[in-house]
């Protein structure tokens, strides 16, 4: 997190608003303090270094406070009040819901009156945090002058985040904050300045941090129970392979050849009618809930896609009609959705998070490529059809919004309607509805989720300019910068030519029959990750049992044999960390967890409870070992998920010899 100061020391802070003393020491000031701000953000300080200030300069309030004045472009305007800039912090900072939230996120450094107001509840505990962004050098600069800033730098609970130089990388630096946050109830606010002048900014952070801590919270629901979900499917769906075909020979094979991209939305209704005549005049993608929608009507599409890992993913593909349709699925897609497709399945290797799926991919001489997934299955066909050589790329049933509050196009579900009741009383931020303006620059119901949905697809195709996007989605929220059109208009301007689809897929589709991948080579490799767990969950073992004699020689002051044991660990940790199932499955699904525990010990080391230095150290070594612990239950939980696919697989009247064969030689 290169934009953002980490957390690293810890300083006691009186309550009181302070005035900014603006002695003759405000130079030796800077310098000390930009020398401390390169320490934690390098990039920033050495900008700032040679950046003059030319539109901000120091003033006074009419209470005598010290103030900035900006002069910019013909106009003046101060960035705190100039009445009374202690009443406008109580009044602004007071309205937050203090007592329920860890986090506060201020967009707007200024002159640090927020951080005086809130250091009482700052340091009322350890896990409160204030995070700041900004935006303005010139604001870093004035603030660095100040004795308050020195006082920042060396506050453990303070994080500093700068979007000043790329602010195109503010969502980046957002996602890191979640990240790090992950769990932590949060308010977001800003300077009363910033949101009076600088709004969209504002709303942009909001989005950014709101959507990716709704993201990051989710994923570490799945990642908290160490994954189960996604290895059941993966050691399930892995076991199917040698029945899969692989996608590299479709790469660019389309070149020049429209793409529609289909999603389930409400408006898929409006194109219907339309798509049935276009399948011999563009690939059209389908993914999940699309599928039915097209099927019911008659419509087939050339490809499906897959990529759900829960139980309503095997409905979806199991009630569908295009029985011989070919399906993109990933390792992680629900396995009995997996199973249940009779077409070819067309397997591409899902590592987003979890490095396991390359390795595998490289032991049994698989030659995927990456796919850029993005939020949804909608994203994902998308980069399949550009990487196909597809152009143009169009969309339809991409509302991303509850149009005529539905949900879905006929025939996903029994009941499309929503009423406006139920979706604006959601329990979380990516369930409550709000109002944005549609294509047509009418009101709708959307999602947090959707609207970053919208963003992705801008970006997209900001990044990918050699091709053309379109929308006919014909309702929704669309997304910036890609054209608004109806599916009819896009048939007589860009289909105008007929191919043979169906045969030209089923030919590539058959040619990537993964015939070199055999049951036994993948019972093999589960044989091999199954000694791998094993051996790292006898590591944690003796890890614990040292850690708990490490508590004894502590409480008996044997300095000596704390040393001893101390090594023993840290040795056998780093022989753990040599096994490839510790480097290509425990530490990535334990990375939630990594970042708790960091949280953690920072908070022990400042926790004002401990009255003595071993209470701290015991405190410490308590949470070492039930790291441990978790580590041990991550390798047994992805044990019993190994060993249940291939009890399945034998139940199901295949030959699973060469697990157990292997199984024995790899002892």
């Amino acid at each position: 997190m290169s934009s953002i100061h980490g957390l690293k020391k810890q300083i006691t802070l009186n309550s009181e608003v302070v005035v900014i003393n603006l002695s003759e020491g405000f130079v030796s000031n800077f310098e000390r303090n930009l020398k401390k701000l390169s320490d934690l953000l390098p990039g920033l300080a050495e900008e700032l270094s040679s950046r003059e200030v030319k539109e901000l300069q120091w003033s006074k309030s009419k209470q005598n406070e010290n103030n900035l004045l900006f002069h910019h472009r013909g106009r003046e305007f101060h960035l705190h009040s100039q009445y009374n800039i202690a009443r406008e912090t109580e009044k602004w900072l007071s309205g937050l819901d203090l007592n329920n939230s860890k986090v506060i996120y201020i967009y707007g450094l200024g002159l640090a009156y927020s951080y005086a107001y809130l250091k009482e509840w700052l340091h009322s505990k350890p896990d409160h945090y204030l995070v700041i962004l900004e935006d303005e050098q010139e604001v870093w600069l004035r603030w660095l002058e100040t004795e308050l800033a020195s006082e920042m730098l060396d506050d453990q609970q303070i994080v500093l985040a700068d979007i000043s130089t790329r602010p195109e990388e503010c969502e980046i630096v957002c996602y890191n904050l979640a990240f790090y946050f992950v769990q932590l109830s949060f308010r977001v606010t800003a300077l009363p300045h910033y949101q009076l002048h600088k709004p969209k900014m504002f709303q942009q952070i909001q989005m950014f941090l709101r959507h990716r801590s709704a993201f990051v919270n989710y994923s570490a629901m799945e990642f908290l129970s160490y994954g189960s979900i996604f290895f059941k499917n993966f050691y399930n769906n892995c076991l199917q392979l040698p029945n899969c075909h692989e996608g590299k020979g479709l790469l660019g094979a389309f070149k020049g050849v429209p793409a529609i991209v289909c999603g389930a939305g409400p408006s898929l209704n409006k194109n219907l009618s339309v798509l049935k005549d276009l399948e011999d005049r563009a690939l059209i993608f389908a993914g999940g809930s699309a599928i039915n929608a097209l099927t019911s009507q008659g419509i087939m599409p050339h490809f499906g896609a897959s990529v759900d890992p829960n139980r309503e993913q095997y409905v979806r593909m199991s009630s569908h009609s295009g029985y011989e349709l070919p399906t993109f699925v990933i390792s992680r897609v629900n396995h009995e959705a997996f199973n249940s497709l009779h077409g070819p399945r067309i397997y591409l290797s899902d590592s987003s998070g979890y490095p396991i799926c390359n390795w595998l991919d490289e032991q049994l001489g698989i030659e995927g490529f990456p796919v850029t997934q993005g939020c949804n299955v909608l994203h994902f066909m998308m980069d399949l059809a550009r990487q196909f050589g597809c152009d143009p790329i169009i969309f339809v049933g991409m509302d991303l919004a509850y149009t005529g509050l539905q949900l879905y196009a006929s025939d996903v579900v029994d009941t499309t309607q929503v009423s406006k009741e139920t979706i604006t009383k959601g329990g979380d931020l990516n369930t409550n509805a709000f109002m944005r303006r549609d294509i047509f620059g009418e009101p709708i119901h959307t999602l947090w989720k959707w609207v970053a949905e919208s963003e992705y697809t801008s970006t997209y195709a900001e990044e990918h300019k050699e091709n053309t996007f379109i929308n006919a989605t014909e309702g929704g929220l669309g997304a910036q910068g890609v054209l608004n059109t109806t599916l009819k208009e896009v048939a007589e301007d860009y289909l105008t030519r007929q191919y043979d689809l169906r045969g030209w897929v089923h030919r590539l589709v058959q040619e990537g029959r993964l015939d070199h991948v055999s049951t036994e080579s993948v019972m093999k490799t589960y044989a091999t990750i199954e000694a791998s767990l094993n051996k790292v969950r006898k590591q944690c073992e003796d890890v614990s049992k040292r850690f708990s004699n490490l508590k004894t020689a502590l409480d008996k002051g044997d300095s000596l044999l704390v040393r001893q044991i101390s090594k023993k660990i840290e040795k056998t940790k780093e022989e753990m960390e040599e096994n490839f199932a510790y480097e290509e499955i425990l530490n990535p699904v334990n990375r939630i967890r990594s970042v708790l525990y960091e949280r953690q010990f920072n908070e022990i080391e400042r926790d004002s409870k401990y009255v003595s230095e071993l209470d701290r150290v015991k405190s410490t070594c308590d949470s070492n070992l039930e790291e441990i612990e978790n580590m041990k239950e991550a390798a047994t939980v992805n044990l019993m998920c190994l060993q249940k696919s291939v009890e399945i697989f034998q139940a199901m009247g295949k030959n699973t010899d060469a697990f157990f064969n292997a199984r024995e030689s790899v002892k």
